[in-house]
This record gives C-alpha cells, sequence and structure tokens, in this order.
C-alpha cells in the first residue's frame, strides 16, 4: 500500500485530501513538530524520516497581507521548503505535487489564464509562490504543480464563511466588483488531484477550479441567496458594491486572476462543476455539520 504524505492538513485542502483518500492508500500526516515549513534546513532529514512513497504539498505561508511585512517568513514556507522537498523527491525518484496559486498572475488579462501564460505577481505572497514554483521545476523537473483559485470550504478561513458571518450580522455589506476569479471548492480539488496523481502524464503546469468566473460582489450575493434557501441565514443584508480602492489593503490583489482548468481536464477526463452548483454542495455540507454540533 503506498504511503503519500501531505502536507498542510489542517488547511482546507489538506483536510479534504485526508477525507477523499482513494482506497488502498495510506496517508502521512505530520505534525508540525514533524515536518515544519518555516524551517527548510530540517526538511530533507524529516522526509527521510517519514520515507513516504509521494508527497503532495499544499501547505502554504496564505497570509497575503501578512506576506508583506514578512517576506522572509513567506519565502521561506513557499519557496525555500518547496525546493527542498523537490530536491528530496528527485533524489528518491517519487511524485511530488506542489500546488500553486492564481496570485501568480498580475490580472491585466482579460480573459482567463492558461497555464502557458507568463506570471507576474503582484505582491509578495503571489512572488513567493511564483519562486516557490521555480525552485520546485528546478530541483525534480518531474514534478507536477497545480494552480488554484479562491479555494472555499466548511473549514478554516474563507470568503464563503467570512460572508456567512457578516451576513449573519451586520444588515450592510459592500462587496467589491473589481476583483474576478474562478472560485474552487476544496473538495472538489481534492477530488481532482487523487485523480491526477493516479493518471499518466508529462511533467506540467495544471489550472484546476470550478467552472465559470464571477466577481466578489456576484459570489458574496450567491453565498447568501443559497444560504438563506436552505435556512444557513434567517435574513438577508443589502448587499452593495464597492472598488478596491475604497477599501485599501497592503497586498495588491490581480483585478482578474480567473484559471483556464481545459488542460486538466482533458488529461483527467472530467468536467468541472459549475462554481454556484458547488458552492450550494458545501453550503448543505456546513449546513449538516451545524446540525450534529
Amino acid at each position: 500500500m503506498p504511503s503519500i504524505l501531505i502536507t498542510g492538513t489542517t488547511g482546507q485542502l489538506g483536510q479534504w485530501l485526508r477525507q477523499t483518500v482513494p482506497s488502498g492508500t495510506n496517508v502521512i500526516v505530520p505534525t508540525r513538530h514533524a515536518l515544519d515549513l518555516s524551517q527548510p534546513e530540517a526538511i530533507n532529514r524529516k522526509l527521510k524520516a517519514i520515507n513516504p512513497d509521494a508527497v503532495i504539498n499544499c501547505a502554504a505561508y496564505t497570509n497575503v497581507d501578512g506576506a508583506e511585512s514578512d517576506d522572509t517568513g513567506a519565502f521561506r514556507v513557499n519557496a525555500e521548503s518547496p525546493a527542498e522537498i523537490a530536491a528530496y523527491t528527485s533524489e528518491n525518484d517519487i511524485p511530488l505535487m506542489h500546488i500553486s496559486t492564481d496570485f501568480v498572475f498580475d490580472g491585466a488579462k482579460p480573459t482567463s489564464y492558461t497555464p502557458n501564460d507568463t506570471p507576474n505577481p503582484l505582491n509578495v505572497y503571489g512572488a513567493s509562490k511564483l519562486a516557490g514554483e521555480q525552485a520546485v521545476s528546478k530541483a525534480n523537473p518531474s514534478a507536477t504543480i497545480v494552480r488554484t483559485s479562491w479555494v472555499y470550504s466548511e473549514y478554516g478561513n474563507n470568503f464563503v464563511l467570512k460572508i456567512l458571518e457578516l451576513a449573519a450580522t451586520r444588515p450592510t455589506l459592500s462587496i467589491v466588483t473589481d476583483q474576478c476569479g474562478t472560485p474552487c471548492y476544496a473538495k472538489n480539488l481534492a477530488d481532482a488531484l487523487w485523480l491526477l496523481l493516479d493518471t499518466p502524464h508529462s511533467p506540467q503546469t495544471f489550472h484546476f477550479a470550478d467552472k465559470g468566473q464571477t466577481n466578489r460582489l456576484e459570489f458574496a450575493e450567491a453565498i447568501v441567496e443559497e444560504a438563506l434557501s436552505i435556512g444557513l441565514l434567517e435574513t438577508a443584508p443589502v448587499i452593495t458594491g464597492c472598488l478596491s480602492k475604497d477599501f485599501p489593503a497592503p497586498a495588491l490583489r490581480p483585478v482578474n486572476s480567473a484559471l483556464d482548468a481545459a488542460e486538466m481536464e482533458s488529461i483527467l477526463n472530467i468536467k468541472t462543476i459549475p462554481w454556484r452548483t458547488a458552492l450550494r454542495s458545501m453550503l448543505a455540507s456546513y449546513a449538516a455539520m451545524r446540525s450534529t454540533e
């Protein structure tokens, strides 16, 4: 039975990877003490002790605004440690799947980004993730990189749960209209990654998200509408649009970071799920979780 090491298992994707493990597969879920990506100098030694048959690296420094004042921390976790993981997997001839982000792009393209488009990050987080991609590819040319975007789930901190919280406590919400992208339910991403790990393919970079584009305002409106329909919310706040400049943040965000998943769909022979259908599934799951608390 192969043993797959998954990093970042307390995160949204990591939790769903653990819940969707294919039969006949053993997953290794190290504690932070056993494998701390903020300490790249110890990665090789820790991986030797774990001795996995493959690695899915979904751990990351994801505090986009925090990275602006902590570039050292962001680059250690997002670039230096992935380089060490890639070197180990190359030396031991084992598969590596490295998860990256839409924030490697600057948002200037008017249509969805393909894996062949040239990255140009706007912020430290995006720069650290791009550096990680480059370091992984250099240290292990056989590695697979998967970029994703606007990930949300029943767990952790994400846009969907934040909108639910705000909608339940505030009469009005102002949501930006000038940030567009492709939402991705973490469960759907996890399912696709397990399938990709078991599907022969050339080493390359893929994009994966649910189907269709939206902006933050439309996404928030859909969250509230779907939550109302299943009783997660009792009333709806008044939602109005605004611009990113109305809510200045330390890190710049791309105005368009939509990802084109066509290549991954083709390799896996699948069709991605419309983002609103995926949202509906996630909210139903979240409501079921809440009902058992």
